[in-house]
């Protein structure tokens, strides 16, 4: 999920990666990944769910790291 501040505002304006911040994470943000593994944990989805969606979205995470 993503909660933008004025940091990524500015990196997606100017075509950076808003993912290399200089400053923590807002309140509530989280990567695709930590919201798989934390559906896995809790049972959500089931450990070749998760292994399938990471494997999935990691080839379209170009420049993610």
């Amino acid at each position: 999920m993503l909660v933008p501040d004025e940091e990524m505002r500015q990196a997606i304006a100017e075509g950076r990666d808003f993912m290399a911040r200089r400053t923590p994470w807002p309140t509530n943000c989280q990567t695709l990944p930590e919201h798989i593994e934390r559906l896995r944990a809790e049972g959500e989805i089931s450990d070749e769910t998760a292994g399938r969606a990471l494997e999935e979205w990691r080839p379209k995470a170009v420049g993610i790291a």
